[in-house]
Protein backbone atom coordinates (compact mmCIF):
# COMPACT_ATOMS: atom_id res chain seq x y z
CA UNK A 1 0.00 0.00 0.00
CA UNK A 2 1.53 3.37 -0.97
CA UNK A 3 2.15 5.90 1.75
CA UNK A 4 0.65 9.34 1.41
CA UNK A 5 2.71 11.73 3.49
CA UNK A 6 3.13 15.42 4.09
CA UNK A 7 6.77 16.33 4.49
CA UNK A 8 8.71 19.21 5.95
CA UNK A 9 12.37 19.75 6.66
CA UNK A 10 12.50 20.24 10.41
CA UNK A 11 16.29 20.61 10.68
CA UNK A 12 19.30 20.58 8.38
CA UNK A 13 19.85 16.92 9.29
CA UNK A 14 16.25 15.68 9.57
CA UNK A 15 13.09 15.21 7.56
CA UNK A 16 9.79 15.27 9.42
CA UNK A 17 6.61 13.81 8.01
CA UNK A 18 3.16 12.77 9.05
CA UNK A 19 1.56 9.48 8.04
CA UNK A 20 -1.94 8.52 9.18
CA UNK A 21 -1.88 11.20 11.82
CA UNK A 22 1.40 10.06 13.37
CA UNK A 23 4.42 12.37 13.26
CA UNK A 24 7.78 10.84 12.28
CA UNK A 25 11.31 12.18 12.12
CA UNK A 26 14.09 10.66 10.02
CA UNK A 27 17.66 11.82 10.49
CA UNK A 28 19.84 11.75 7.40
CA UNK A 29 23.49 12.14 6.48
CA UNK A 30 25.64 11.56 3.43
CA UNK A 31 28.75 9.46 3.93
CA UNK A 32 32.16 10.24 2.45
CA UNK A 33 31.50 7.53 -0.15
CA UNK A 34 28.26 9.23 -1.27
CA UNK A 35 25.95 6.74 0.47
CA UNK A 36 22.80 8.06 2.12
CA UNK A 37 22.35 7.10 5.77
CA UNK A 38 18.92 7.27 7.42
CA UNK A 39 18.14 6.79 11.09
CA UNK A 40 14.57 6.15 12.17
CA UNK A 41 12.99 4.42 15.16
CA UNK A 42 16.39 3.45 16.54
CA UNK A 43 17.55 1.72 13.34
CA UNK A 44 20.06 2.82 10.72
CA UNK A 45 19.75 2.24 6.99
CA UNK A 46 22.36 2.77 4.27
CA UNK A 47 21.35 3.48 0.65
CA UNK A 48 23.71 3.45 -2.30
CA UNK A 49 22.88 4.77 -5.77
CA UNK A 50 24.24 2.01 -7.99
CA UNK A 51 23.00 3.59 -11.22
CA UNK A 52 25.12 6.69 -10.79
CA UNK A 53 28.25 5.18 -9.25
CA UNK A 54 31.42 6.49 -10.83
CA UNK A 55 34.69 4.71 -10.65
CA UNK A 56 37.57 6.62 -9.13
CA UNK A 57 39.47 6.40 -12.40
CA UNK A 58 36.92 7.77 -14.89
CA UNK A 59 33.83 7.10 -16.94
CA UNK A 60 36.20 5.63 -19.55
CA UNK A 61 37.03 2.85 -17.10
CA UNK A 62 33.95 1.08 -18.49
CA UNK A 63 36.14 -0.24 -21.28
CA UNK A 64 37.74 -2.62 -18.80
CA UNK A 65 34.55 -3.81 -17.13
CA UNK A 66 32.05 -3.77 -20.02
CA UNK A 67 29.95 -0.96 -18.56
CA UNK A 68 28.63 1.89 -20.71
CA UNK A 69 28.19 5.04 -18.61
CA UNK A 70 26.81 8.44 -19.54
CA UNK A 71 29.80 10.72 -20.01
CA UNK A 72 27.62 13.78 -19.31
CA UNK A 73 24.13 14.68 -18.18
CA UNK A 74 21.54 14.54 -20.93
CA UNK A 75 18.44 12.90 -22.40
CA UNK A 76 18.45 9.45 -23.98
CA UNK A 77 17.21 9.87 -27.55
CA UNK A 78 17.69 6.32 -28.83
CA UNK A 79 18.70 2.88 -27.62
CA UNK A 80 20.09 1.21 -30.73
CA UNK A 81 20.68 -2.32 -29.47
CA UNK A 82 18.50 -4.95 -27.85
CA UNK A 83 19.03 -7.03 -24.75
CA UNK A 84 20.91 -10.20 -25.66
CA UNK A 85 22.30 -8.74 -28.88
CA UNK A 86 25.93 -9.32 -29.83
CA UNK A 87 27.79 -6.06 -30.34
CA UNK A 88 31.21 -5.14 -31.65
CA UNK A 89 33.53 -2.85 -29.75
CA UNK A 90 32.78 0.68 -30.93
CA UNK A 91 29.25 -0.18 -32.10
CA UNK A 92 26.70 2.52 -31.31
CA UNK A 93 24.45 1.56 -28.39
CA UNK A 94 22.85 4.77 -27.10
CA UNK A 95 22.25 8.24 -28.55
CA UNK A 96 22.40 10.91 -25.84
CA UNK A 97 21.29 14.52 -26.35
CA UNK A 98 23.15 17.08 -24.29
CA UNK A 99 23.50 20.83 -24.76
CA UNK A 100 21.44 20.61 -27.99
CA UNK A 101 23.89 18.13 -29.52
CA UNK A 102 23.52 14.39 -30.06
CA UNK A 103 26.31 12.13 -28.88
CA UNK A 104 26.60 8.52 -30.08
CA UNK A 105 27.78 6.33 -27.20
CA UNK A 106 29.62 3.22 -28.32
CA UNK A 107 30.13 -0.19 -26.78
CA UNK A 108 33.37 -0.22 -24.77
CA UNK A 109 33.92 -3.93 -25.52
CA UNK A 110 32.78 -6.61 -27.94
CA UNK A 111 30.27 -8.96 -26.37
CA UNK A 112 26.63 -9.59 -25.50
CA UNK A 113 24.35 -6.95 -23.98
CA UNK A 114 23.29 -8.29 -20.59
CA UNK A 115 21.50 -5.19 -19.26
CA UNK A 116 19.95 -2.07 -20.74
CA UNK A 117 19.31 0.41 -17.94
CA UNK A 118 17.87 3.34 -19.88
CA UNK A 119 15.08 4.10 -22.33
CA UNK A 120 14.35 6.88 -24.81
CA UNK A 121 13.26 9.99 -22.94
CA UNK A 122 15.19 9.20 -19.74
CA UNK A 123 17.10 12.11 -18.21
CA UNK A 124 20.46 10.79 -17.02
CA UNK A 125 23.29 12.23 -14.95
CA UNK A 126 26.97 11.89 -15.77
CA UNK A 127 28.25 8.51 -14.64
CA UNK A 128 24.91 6.70 -14.76
CA UNK A 129 25.21 3.12 -15.98
CA UNK A 130 23.32 2.85 -19.28
CA UNK A 131 24.19 -0.70 -20.34
CA UNK A 132 26.35 -3.67 -19.43
CA UNK A 133 28.13 -5.80 -21.99
CA UNK A 134 29.60 -9.20 -21.12
CA UNK A 135 32.62 -10.38 -23.02
CA UNK A 136 31.79 -13.59 -24.88
CA UNK A 137 33.30 -16.90 -23.81
CA UNK A 138 36.44 -17.85 -25.70
CA UNK A 139 35.53 -18.89 -29.23
CA UNK A 140 31.91 -17.72 -28.87
CA UNK A 141 32.19 -15.02 -31.54
CA UNK A 142 32.43 -16.67 -34.92
CA UNK A 143 35.47 -15.72 -36.94
CA UNK A 144 36.55 -16.83 -40.38
CA UNK A 145 36.35 -20.58 -40.95
CA UNK A 146 39.42 -22.57 -39.99
CA UNK A 147 41.53 -23.75 -42.93
CA UNK A 148 40.99 -27.40 -43.85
Amino acid sequence: EPWVVRTAVCAAYALCFEHRGVAHQVRHATGADGALWLQAAGRQYRFEDVLHLRSSTSVAAGAADGVLRAPMAGRVVQVAAALGATVAQGGMLVMLESMKMEHALSSPVAGVITEILCAPGDQVQAGRVLARIAAPAAGAIAGPPAPS
